[in-house]
């Protein structure tokens, strides 16, 4: 009944990530996929506040939502795009592929110890 809300894709990717931890408890209960869903889904606590600062400073949600309140789905939906097209981009750019970002020179200032011209006291 606890799970009945739950996709059982989720359901199941908790069960397994909890057994692939170094030290799983030998045995499973309710509470053990119930706290890792959370944590899968990003329900927890900290997540949900670190979802909702990252989805002000994108613009998906009105600056006064609430740090502690889950964002609503199609703000949560558009975090979880923007998150891996920040992904797909910063791996381009580490592959040395396309996206890399132009660095312009810095400008020339000329040899050094060359005198500076003096104005009118």
């Amino acid at each position: 009944m606890e799970l009945a809300d739950t996709d059982f894709d989720i359901a199941w990717k908790a069960v397994r990530n909890h057994f692939r931890k170094p030290s799983p408890r030998d045995y499973l209960s309710l509470d053990v996929p119930l706290e890792q869903i959370r944590v899968d889904t990003r329900q927890t606590p900290t997540a949900i506040e670190e979802d909702v600062r990252s989805a002000k400073a994108r613009g998906l949600i009105d600056a006064s939502w609430p740090k502690r309140d889950p964002l609503p789905r199609a703000a949560a939906e558009g975090l979880v795009r923007a998150r891996a097209e920040f992904a797909e981009t910063a791996a381009a750019i580490e592959a040395g592929g396309a996206g890399v970002i132009d660095v312009p020179r810095a400008p020339t200032v000329g040899p050094v110890g060359r005198p500076m011209p003096r104005g009118e006291p």
